[in-house]
C-alpha cells in the first residue's frame, strides 16, 4: 500500500495481513534530486539501521499484533531538527466474505480501495477482507444491469453480502438480423 508522507504528519496507520513478516519501504526525501547546495543531505535511522536513500528497504515486523516502526529523518547541517515519523502497523486476521448474487451465476470482482489489489475467491468462493478496510465490488451478468459499490467496508467477522441485479432493458437499437 502506498503511503505519502507529509512532513506535517508524523503519525501514519497501516493495516496488514497478520502474519506478515516485513513492509518494504520505498521513499524519497525532500529535494533529494535537486543539484542546489541547500539541497539533498538527509539521512533516515530505522529499526537502528541508517540509510541516505530510502529506495527498496525491508523492514522486518515482529509478530505482535500492534507494532510501531520509527523513521528518523534527519539532514547533515548540526543546527537542523530531525522529524521522526510513526508507522503504526496493526496486523489482523481477514474474515471471510461471501457474496450471494442473483442471479446465481453473476461474476463478482473485489478490490482494496486503497491499494488497488484485486481480491480473488477462496476455493469455496468467499473473499478473505481485512476488517474495517475498504473494498470497491462490482456484480455483474449477462443480460443484467451491473452494479458497483464503491466503499465497502469489510466486516469484523465473517459475514454476507447480497446484491441482486436487474434486468437490462432489451436493446432495440442492435439488429439481430
Amino acid at each position: 500500500e502506498k503511503v505519502y508522507f507529509d512532513d506535517e504528519v508524523q503519525d501514519y496507520f497501516l493495516s496488514l495481513v497478520a502474519g506478515t513478516k516485513t513492509l518494504t519501504l520505498n521513499a524519497s526525501f525532500m529535494n533529494e534530486l535537486d543539484t542546489t547546495s541547500v539541497c539533498g543531505g538527509y539521512t533516515a535511522e530505522i529499526q537502528g539501521q541508517t540509510y541516505d536513500q530510502l529506495k527498496n528497504i525491508t523492514l522486518n515486523l515482529s509478530e505482535d499484533r500492534s507494532q510501531t516502526i520509527e523513521i528518523k529523518v534527519m539532514h547533515q547541517d548540526e543546527n537542523s531538527v530531525s522529524t521522526t515519523f510513526k508507522l503504526h502497523v496493526s496486523l489482523q486476521d481477514p474474515v471471510p466474505v461471501k457474496f450471494n448474487t442473483t442471479p446465481a451465476n453473476a461474476m463478482v470482482f473485489i478490490k482494496h480501495k486503497r491499494t488497488n489489489k484485486v481480491v480473488q475467491p477462496m476455493a469455496d468462493g468467499r473473499y478473505s477482507l481485512l476488517p474495517g478496510q475498504p473494498y470497491i465490488y462490482t456484480v455483474s451478468c449477462h443480460g443484467y444491469l451491473t452494479k458497483q459499490e464503491q466503499n465497502y467496508i469489510a466486516p469484523t467477522a465473517a459475514g454476507a453480502v447480497s446484491v441482486t441485479l436487474q434486468k437490462a432493458p432489451v436493446n432495440t437499437t442492435i439488429d439481430n438480423s
